[in-house]
């Protein structure tokens, strides 16, 4: 029993961040044009509750939020971001309320935007067709031109981008990304250059992709958060997630890589060395990386974002 308890705890860490302290900020004052003022503040956690998004609505009439997905550009040295805005959010006119905003990052290499931290200005946030019916009498919050949703007529594209180094296939790597929903290799690698907002419609289409494919996969494959579906469900898509952004930047992150993440989080947070945990324990704790491992990569294929 307390094997398992020390497993579960190691493996906890995976969809919990580390908060830093509050900081405070005001509403920015909406320009005579502007329907909403926007501001929004993070939670200093890389997975679900990304960030906090308050709206003021400066119009005369009630609004009902529509569901909007988007990309949120990294803030200086922290993580970049895809996340979405939730439906039916109701705002009375004048009347501010605060948004929970869920996501997922997207570079695994960087750490989350501390609590209460502010975050780029809205209107750098990169908004994309989600593919979903838009009902009736709902209002988009995000300002700037919303880009189109991720498309067969994308396939290739990124050849053509400054910041794309094209590569030939390794056929000896254990797996290959596709655009998402196909099998074609993307062949290459971006960096720092590219042009976010050329790429979001893409890796929202890869986000996307992989949260539809989790729930078969959690029906098939069992982890150790087995017991608790939500913790499960997150560490799937945002471990998946990494995994398809370390081959498409051309960083690394393997199942030693992930296991040393999860090891090294375990000692900052105990002050223990997990190999001085008794060898019965280790061996739990492996079977559980390798247990999740499989389920990342079985995600990935089932969404059609690798092969």
């Amino acid at each position: 029993m307390r094997a398992a308890i020390v497993l579960i705890y190691l493996l906890f860490l995976l969809s919990n961040g580390l908060l830093s302290a509050q900081t405070t900020e005001t509403l920015p004052q909406a320009s005579p044009a502007e329907k909403f003022s926007l501001v929004a503040f993070g939670t200093g956690q890389t997975t679900g509750h990304i960030a906090t998004l308050t709206v003021k609505n400066n119009t005369a009439n009630e609004v009902t939020v529509r569901e909007q997905s988007f990309l949120l550009p990294a803030l200086q040295t922290y993580q970049s971001y895809v996340g979405r805005i939730p439906a039916g959010i109701r705002i009375e006119a004048g009347a501010s309320v605060e948004i929970a905003i869920t996501g997922f990052c997207i570079d695994v290499h960087r750490p989350p935007v501390p609590l209460g931290r502010a975050l780029l200005p809205v209107k750098e946030w990169l908004p994309v067709v989600n593919g979903k019916t838009i009902p009736e009498e709902t209002t988009a919050i995000l300002p700037g031109t919303v880009l189109p949703a991720f498309n067969a007529a994308y396939i290739g594209f990124l050849k053509n981008l400054p910041g794309f180094n094209a590569q030939q296939p390794d056929r000896k790597a254990s797996l290959q990304i596709t655009y998402p929903g196909t099998t074609t290799p993307i062949g290459g690698t971006v960096d720092k250059s590219v042009d976010m907002a050329r790429i979001a419609p893409m890796l929202v289409a890869m986000v996307e992709r992989i949260e539809a494919a989790t729930p078969a996969i959690q029906e098939s494959y069992p982890t150790p958060f087995q017991g608790d579906a939500l913790k499960e469900r997150e560490a799937i898509i945002q471990q998946s997630v990494w995994i398809f952004m370390a081959h498409l930047t051309g960083s690394a992150y393997t199942r030693d890589d992930f296991e040393a993440k999860v090891l090294q989080e375990y000692q900052e947070r105990t002050g223990t060395l997990a190999s001085s945990l008794p060898p019965a324990q280790q061996a739990k704790f492996t079977t559980g990386m390798d247990n999740f491992w499989a389920a990342f990569l079985a995600t990935g294929a089932a969404a059609q974002v690798w092969k």
